[in-house]
């Protein structure tokens, strides 16, 4: 059984950053800078390491929320490294970090799904959850090549509307130093016309830019008037890309700004060395739009390892994974 270890508060970031990234399943959302976003929001940082501390062959940050009733651990991205060592030896160490005897923890894993990780999980102790929150599926684009070989990829219907982009919006520039306060509007008028929820509040947007700041690529598509129509952000770790934010007014997406604004975004990632990006969630029923809109750039289909969680005692499981405000936060 694989020896985990609870890390201490003063763990260096920059040390956990490059021992994590260098393991299988990596993402940003296992990054120091993403724990601090989240710990403005009621959350605390929580990491353990299997091996050694600077050289782990598996590693795990949860956020968690400690409470009179229990304790609540969510690792989105999480663990990192090989299923095979995320089992006993993870729980039982979690099981004494908790802090509560009674327990709940969900973790996201970025790794792909195959039979054998799968098997791990299981034998592991951990379970699929009752409810799970996201789809364990999202688009992988490789982005190793040129820009020419890239637009090669792209569906006849993506480069159609991609040169529409070009010819009715005005160039997209690199947004350097944001206003959330124009973010928020592009967002209000897409959730207005789309009839959404509201994505992020302002303080929200503030944490995560200032977070994420040396990691984030932001690029914005303006009207006559230099007023942003719309945007998109990813954010970078080594070669590896993650797309993080994207939003049109309707007068953006009547010019088809997304399309331009990807492809900008792609190149400047491409220019930086990064050779794979993440598009995020895949859902051709809830969200066919964009669906079509990821598939078409020829991104492969892949599905995650995804979604699996843990309770201390085993009974809490089943009723805390069917809680409904779970969502909530994470």
């Amino acid at each position: 059984m694989v020896t985990w270890r609870l890390l201490p508060d003063d763990f260096p970031a920059a040390t956990w950053d490059d021992a994590v990234s260098s393991l299988p399943g990596h993402s940003i959302f296992q990054s120091a800078a993403w724990a601090e976003h989240k710990s403005r929001f009621g959350w605390t940082p929580l990491r353990l390491a299997a091996g050694s501390e600077s050289r782990p062959e598996a590693a795990v940050q949860f956020l968690c929320r400690r409470r009179a009733f229990g304790t609540l651990l969510w690792s989105r991205g999480g663990p990192v490294g090989m299923p095979e060592a995320w089992g006993q030896g993870l729980l039982g160490e979690l099981r004494r970090s908790a802090g509560s005897p009674l327990a709940y923890a969900r973790v996201c894993s970025y790794q792909i799904l195959d039979e054998r990780s799968a098997r791990a999980m299981e034998s592991g102790g951990w379970k699929r959850p009752v409810k799970p929150l996201n789809r364990n599926a999202t688009f992988l684009l490789d982005i190793a090549h040129s820009a020419d070989a890239l637009r090669k990829c792209l569906s006849s219907n993506w480069s159609h509307n991609l040169r529409r982009s070009e010819k009715r919006c005005a160039p997209p520039r690199r947004w350097e130093s944001p206003d959330t306060k124009e973010l928020i509007r592009v967002y209000r008028s897409m959730e207005g016309y789309k009839g959404m929820r509201p994505q992020y509040g302002e303080r929200e947007l503030q944490s995560l830019l200032g977070a994420l700041a040396g990691s984030i690529i932001l690029y914005r598509a303006d009207d006559e008037r230099g007023a942003p129509l719309a945007l998109r952000a990813c954010a970078a770790q080594k070669d590896k890309a993650w797309d993080l934010l994207a939003a049109s007014s309707e007068a953006g997406r009547r010019c088809y700004a997304s399309y331009a604004l990807l492809w900008a975004l792609l190149r400047e990632c491409m220019a930086r060395g990064v050779r794979e990006f993440d598009l995020g969630g895949a859902d051709p029923v809830e969200a066919k739009g964009v669906h079509d809109f990821k598939k078409g750039t020829g991104a492969r289909f892949v599905e995650y390892l995804g979604e699996w969680d843990w309770a201390s005692p085993s009974w809490l499981r089943v009723p805390a994974s069917a809680l409904a405000g779970l969502r909530a936060g994470l």
